[in-house]
């Protein structure tokens, strides 16, 4: 198993509960629904950057909702059009809106679904200054806009290596291992954790001193209950212990960490998705630590 083309890299925040309670015959139905609403919002595209660009904050909210709710759509959400109608950097200066949380957040989700696209839309939001906000945001006293965040910074990362180390740089790694504790909410723990195995993922790997101090963080994530953590936190160790250095310098720090018992009893999960997470990575590990504990 190859931790270069497993696990998600990039996703959309999608509406699908939106739909919950009708009744759809079949996907085509659903898509086609979908569609003929969002080519009429888009006929709308005038009023909504009217509205936007006005100074009454309700309107904006409004508006921008609209806008997240285009893009969260599943099949040829339209982000090439949101970006060609300038939305982008207008979205950026409502992250920070500390005073509107709502408006920070429906702002985040849509500048979220914009870096799920291509890496030329993640790009558009990288150049426009995202990155720093988005990080400061992971200390907001909003858990929507903290998680959110978590979201738009995990999509940035996994559009490759570049702007991986690029997330790194910029100062990710504190802020978001503060909020990798049990005590958060399940599904800002299932982001994070996601966003930290993007951040350890991707060839050439990321300097090992930008993510060091991950490796207690992964290692107490593995005692979590949830099969989305556990995943992503097994995937992590994976990316990082693949490990092609005369000293095996990764491997050896994860054994450190103390994730080894950990990881070996996670061989026998019921889940496939953790077991999966790359068994021959935990055994290039264990293989190691046998060879440490001889030098140490």
């Amino acid at each position: 198993l190859s931790p270069v083309c497993l696990g998600s890299l990039r996703r959309a925040a999608s509406i699908n509960a939106e739909y919950m309670g009708k009744i759809i015959e079949n996907d085509d139905q659903l898509h086609d629904q979908k569609d003929i609403e969002v080519l009429k919002r888009l006929k709308d595209l005038p009023q909504i950057l009217a509205g936007i660009n006005s100074n009454m904050p309700q309107l904006q909210f409004e508006k921008v909702r609209q806008v997240r709710k285009m893009l969260s759509i599943e099949m040829n959400p339209p982000i090439q059009q949101i970006i060609e109608s300038g939305l982008v950097p207008k979205l950026i200066t409502f992250l920070e809106r500390a005073d509107n949380p709502g408006l920070q957040f429906e702002a985040s989700w849509a500048l979220t679904n914009i870096a799920s696209g291509t890496t030329d839309h993640t790009r558009v939001v990288i150049n426009n200054g995202a990155v720093p906000i988005f990080i400061k945001l992971l200390g907001s006293e909003s858990d929507d806009v903290r998680e959110q965040a978590v979201w738009a910074l995990g999509n940035i990362a996994g559009d490759g290596s570049e702007c991986r180390n690029l997330v790194l740089e910029a100062g990710i790694l504190e802020p978001l291992l503060s909020l990798c504790e049990p005590k958060s909410k399940l599904s800002l723990l299932r982001n994070a954790t996601w966003t930290l195995s993007n951040l350890c993922r991707g060839k050439p790997q990321a300097p090992f001193n930008a993510i060091k101090a991950a490796l207690p963080v992964l290692a107490g994530l593995l005692f979590i209950k949830d099969e989305e953590v556990l995943t992503d936190a097994c995937w992590a160790f994976s990316y990082i212990s693949d490990d092609t250095g005369p000293q095996n310098e990764k491997i050896a720090e994860v054994i450190r960490s103390g994730a080894v018992p950990k990881l070996t009893q996670l061989l026998g999960h019921q889940s496939n998705s953790v077991k999966t997470s790359s068994p021959e990575n935990n055994w290039k590990i264990l293989s190691q630590e046998m060879i440490c504990r001889r030098r140490w």
